[in-house]
Order: structure tokens, then sequence, then C-alpha cells
């Protein structure tokens, strides 16, 4: 349904519930609007958002690596979906999307965890099925914050600009939460697809160690023939003015 509140009814509405205890979820006014007045406010170019009416009930998922998580949605309160007809945001998106695509596993952070109950109202009343839910640990810096770009490289494009091998980054990211329960850490990729399983992703989060990286990536440069060492290291050369690039000369071809 279209809700008209504007921004200071919204906050005015929080605050007072947050004064007197309760979680600061909408109040529902515009669900019972007359269908005149919506007309009218739409006529008039009012401001609006769309809200999807939430039922009171209990959402119950298994999460893949969390297990059983319970949510009580007359907590949740009636969320907006929409900024208007035609900009859907997040939840109602990311819902049709699953669906079209074909998802059948979700697999994300651990802070989408509380867009799975809306996603699964708005799946129910759409009549579509459920995916699998698998809710990753953060990673972390080593002070236990979240990793940011204050604590370095943090995307791959980085990562392979400073010299990475992608061998080396896909080994040392299955570890960042994971573990094979065993003393190995380094795993190919064919290695990694017949070992992983979300069941032994663990819930907390995982610190990320420059220097574990900087271990692995020596491992994988240590098993480069010098032939394609050579090759992967000359772009780096070039750029760091050690080396200076061979023009090859042009010229037509002899008759």
């Amino acid at each position: 349904y279209c809700c008209f509140c504007t921004e200071e009814e919204l906050e005015a509405h929080r605050q007072y519930q947050l004064s007197i205890g309760k979680p600061p979820i909408y109040s529902g006014k515009c669900a019972t609007l007359p269908k005149t007045t919506i007309k009218k406010y739409l006529k008039e170019e009012k401001n609006f958002v769309i809200r999807f009416r939430s039922p009171a009930k209990k959402i119950v998922f298994n999460d893949l690596v969390r297990g059983k998580i319970e949510f009580d949605t007359s907590l949740i309160g009636d969320f907006v979906i929409a900024k208007d007809f035609s900009w859907p945001l997040y939840n109602f998106a990311a819902t049709i999307d699953d669906f079209e695509t074909k998802i059948s596993h979700v697999i994300r952070g651990e802070e989408h965890i509380s867009n799975t109950p809306k996603q699964l109202l708005l799946q129910d009343v759409l009549g579509f099925p459920h995916p699998k839910y698998a809710h990753l640990p953060l990673i972390l810096a080593p002070d236990r914050s979240k990793l940011s770009k204050r604590h370095g490289a943090v995307s791959v494009r980085d990562f392979r600009k400073a010299g990475y091998l992608s061998e080396a980054l896909i080994n040392y990211m299955a570890f960042l939460g994971w573990n094979p329960g065993t003393e190995r850490e380094i795993y190919s990729m064919p290695s990694l697809i017949k070992d992983f399983s979300l069941e032994r992703v663990q819930k907390g989060g995982a610190i990320f160690n420059i220097k574990k990286l900087d271990w692995i990536n020596g491992f994988y440069i240590r098993q480069k023939p010098i032939e394609k060492l050579t090759e992967l290291c000359i772009p780096y050369l070039i750029k760091s003015g050690l080396i200076e690039r061979i023009k090859k000369k042009s010229g037509n071809p002899s008759p």
C-alpha cells in the first residue's frame, strides 16, 4: 500500500516508540487510507513510498551456517519495498531477481540476516519457492573491526595490482571462515571444489592476516616455472621503471 507519511511524522513516531521502550516500527497509519484519499494524494503528486503489509507471525528458517533462526514479524512492521511505482528497493528487487534467475542458494554476509524474513514474506505472497540461505561471517581487521579501506587493500583488483597470484588469493580467501578439519593449508581449486562445505564454515568473524596471505602467495610463486614467473614479472618491472618496454618495429612486409 502507498504510505504518504512525511519524514518528520515518521521520526516523531520513532522517537515516541523509543521513549516508551518499544521497537521503532511503522504504525500502519496509511494502511487504512480510503481509496478516494489515495487517489487524491496521487493526483496531487504527494510524495509516497510503497509498504508491504507484514502479517503478525513467526518466521523460521534453517541457515546452512548458523542453523535454526527465528524472527517475530511484529518487530519488523510494514517495511518499505519501493520508493514509488518505478523504483523498487533491495528486498523486493532481490526477491524477484532470485526467482527469475532460479537461484537455489543465497550465500551472503551475516549483515543480511535481518533481510531474510522480509524476503521470505515476499516469496510467500508471490508464490515463489524459498532458496536455501547461508550467512557467512564478516572478514575482520587485526583489531577485530570490520575490514575497510583504512586497513589497506580490500578488493581483488588491489591485490592483483600488488602482485598477488589468483590461486594464492583463492586459497587464502577460502580459509577465511572455513576449516577443512585438517592441518592442510594449500588447496588448489579442484581440491577446494572437492572438500569445501558450508557445514564447516564458522559463525564468528575471520581475521584477515596479511602475513599469512604473503606466505601462501610465496608458496605459489615458488611453484612457477622460471619462464612463467618471468612473464608474470615483466609488467611490474616495466611499471616500476626497472626495464623498458621493447617496441616492435613496424613496416610493410617485403614483396
